[in-house]
């Protein structure tokens, strides 16, 4: 039997589901070095031995040295129902580091760096981290941006969701390619989920409360929530994408809440032939009201959840898993064609967004390159 990696807060006899399964397999990559699919693995990470917060980039570099104040003016229009975080378009919090190589950063980490600036400044920074002291085989490449200097919108893979005509298909072209920014993969398969998808007007699987939310609005303004609590399908939306329950909430991990005796069979995801440990990909809200996309690993679920709320995040949802589907580029354009640029080295197939996606995925889009009308 496969012995699942405890962390804090997780019972071993609560109902885990990313203990393998014959039917539940998603993709092939290698086996964990020294293991097999069959060699018991069993971890223990104490909350006390968690590495401090990941620190935000220094104060300037958020959007120019002059910070933007709180706009006294309306918001948009379309206003969605959201009771938490975020509620509204706030102009960046102020972070709560001053230094990206503040002397309180995790053994082993590397500096906040510009992954891609805008007309506006930069916009998305990203940093390698090894959030897990006791644990450096664990490595996390984090990616944080503004979701008000970027306009977000779901594209849709061959495979998942399928179907269409799509307006956005499984890659990024014509009027809107030369606005985008940066991309990143979208979450797990429908037969590995409970939960539903909703894009260009079209409930391909049907959204169920409870369940953790990718949400973007008409304005391309994105944000993560619950289903139910947080947001709703009420006409303020564009695209809603479902996937398993949040994995932190409040700032602290709820993988074990999720999994306790009683509660509904939940599939985390592993590799083929049952390995657990292995490369996720997550997407947080921060506590200073900014998004960020994390892949960690190799962790099962609760080590996912041990990086992020390291990382800062007040809520995360888990996205896909395994091999080189955990994916966010950056675009280069400084040759003939654009390239996509991985945010970690274990990234491939780094130009996928812009050739054709078989699965979901989020595109980051800068607003004043974006022509009218390129986008539903």
């Amino acid at each position: 039997m496969l012995l699942i990696g405890l962390y804090p807060g997780c019972s071993s006899s609560s109902a885990r589901s990313d203990a393998p399964s014959a039917t539940s397999i998603q993709k092939t990559t290698p086996v964990l070095a020294g293991t097999s699919a069959t060699t018991p693995v069993e971890i223990s990470i104490p909350r006390t031995t968690l590495a401090p917060a990941v620190p935000l980039p220094p104060p300037d570099s958020v959007l120019g040295s002059t910070p933007d104040p709180v706009p006294d003016t309306p918001g948009p229009k379309i206003e969605p129902t959201i009771t938490s975080v975020a509620s509204t378009d706030p102009a960046p919090a102020a972070p709560d580091s001053t230094s990206s190589t503040s002397s309180e950063s995790p053994p082993g980490a590397e500096g906040w760096r510009v992954l891609a600036s805008t007309g506006a400044g930069h916009v998305i920074w990203g940093t390698t981290q090894r959030p897990i002291i006791n644990h450096p085989e664990v490595v996390a490449s984090y990616a944080v941006f503004d979701p008000t200097g970027l306009h977000a919108a779901l594209f849709n893979g061959t495979q998942l969701p399928g179907g269409g005509p799509w307006v956005n298909g499984s890659r990024v072209s014509g009027a809107a390619e030369p606005a985008l920014v940066a991309a990143f993969n979208g979450g797990f398969r429908f037969k590995h989920i409970r939960g539903g998808y909703f894009a260009e007007g079209h409930e391909i699987k049907p959204l169920l409360d409870g369940e953790a939310t990718l949400a973007i609005r008409f304005d391309g303004w994105m944000t993560i929530g619950v289903y139910g609590k947080d947001l709703t399908n009420d006409g303020s939306w564009t695209s809603l994408r479902q996937n398993l329950p949040l994995i932190v909430d409040g700032g602290h991990e709820v993988v074990s809440v999720a999994s306790e005796p009683g509660v509904a069979h939940i599939y985390w995801g592993d590799d083929f032939g049952g390995v657990v440990r292995d490369l996720r990909s997550a997407l947080c809200l921060r506590r200073d009201g900014r998004l960020m996309y994390a892949v960690v690993g190799p962790v099962d679920i609760d080590g996912l959840a041990a990086a992020l709320v390291a990382a800062g995040c007040e809520r995360a949802m888990e996205l896909d898993i395994n091999g080189s589907w955990p994916q966010f580029v950056t675009i280069d354009r400084s040759g003939p064609t654009s390239a996509g640029v991985g945010l970690d080295p274990r990234m491939a197939h780094l130009d996928r967004y812009l050739t054709g996606s078989s699965k979901d995925f989020i595109a980051l889009f800068d607003p004043a390159l974006l022509p009218e009308n390129a986008l539903p």
